[in-house]
C-alpha cells in the first residue's frame, strides 16, 4: 500500500527550563482530586503563549497561576487567584485572553487588562464552586451547552441569578461540554457577547463621488 506521507522524523527534545522551586508546594487542590484522584501535585502547567518581546506565557491549572519567562528563562509569577486557569492568547493589540477547559479563569486575566466584561464558557458546576463571580463586578455572559455533563443548565441559571446584578446565559441546544459540533455557534455566541468598549472600532465609510452624504458601508 503506498504510503503519501513523509516518514516520521524523530527530533530530540531538550529542556529549555524548569519551574523554579520557590514557585514548587507539593499539596492536594481542589482541581487535583478530582482530576489526580486525591494526589499532591506541584503544578500543571498549559496554554504556552509568546508575546512580541519573546517572553514565554503559561497558566498552572491547579493553582490558578499565569507566569511569564523571559528569553533569559526567568520566572515571573504574574497573578495568582481562586480558580482553574487553562489556556492562555495574546491578542495583536497585546492584551492577554484567558480560555479556560475546566474551569473558566474569570478572575485573573481580567486583571491584566480593561475589565469591560467577562464571558464564561461551559461552567463546570458540577466540579467546584464559583462564589468567586459574585464579586466580579462587571456585566457577566455564562455560554453552556444544555447537554453539559459537567454543568446542568439550571444550576448555572441558579448561580447566575446570585450574581449582583444578574448574568446573563446563553444556552445553545444540544450542547455537550466541548461544545462538539456546535463550535460555529458558540464562536458567534461568543462574539455577540463582547463588550461593544472591547470591539475593534470600524473605519469610516467611503463616500460616494461628491456628496459626502452618500457613503458606502
Amino acid at each position: 500500500m503506498l504510503n503519501p506521507f513523509k516518514p516520521l522524523e524523530l527530533i530530540k527534545a531538550e529542556v529549555f527550563t524548569s519551574m523554579p522551586t520557590q514557585f514548587r508546594n507539593k499539596s492536594r487542590t481542589a482541581w487535583s482530586d478530582p482530576n489526580r484522584q486525591g494526589a499532591e501535585v506541584e503544578c500543571f502547567l498549559e496554554g504556552p503563549s509568546f508575546d512580541r518581546e519573546g517572553n514565554l506565557w503559561i497558566v498552572d491549572i491547579p493553582f490558578g497561576r499565569i507566569f511569564r519567562i523571559s528569553p533569559q528563562k526567568e520566572w515571573d509569577l504574574v497573578v495568582q487567584y481562586d480558580g482553574w486557569p487553562n489556556g492562555l492568547k495574546i491578542r495583536a493589540d497585546g492584551r492577554i485572553s484567558g480560555a479556560v477547559a475546566v474551569a473558566v479563569s474569570l478572575g485573573a486575566v481580567t486583571q491584566l487588562q480593561r475589565r469591560a466584561g467577562l464571558i464564561a464558557i461551559g461552567l463546570p458546576v458540577h466540579l467546584m464552586p464559583f462564589d468567586f463571580l459574585r464579586a466580579c463586578g462587571r456585566p457577566l455572559t455564562i455560554i453552556q451547552g444544555d447537554q453539559d455533563a459537567f454543568g446542568a443548565l439550571p444550576l448555572v441559571m441558579a448561580l447566575a441569578a446570585h450574581v449582583p446584578g444578574g448574568a446573563r446565559v446563553v444556552a445553545i441546544r444540544g450542547a455537550a461540554h466541548n461544545f462538539a459540533g456546535h463550535l460555529d455557534e458558540l464562536a458567534r455566541r461568543l462574539a455577540e457577547s463582547i463588550p461593544e468598549s472591547l470591539r475593534p472600532a470600524r473605519p469610516p465609510a467611503a463616500p460616494i463621488g461628491d456628496d459626502p452624504s452618500r457613503v458606502v458601508s
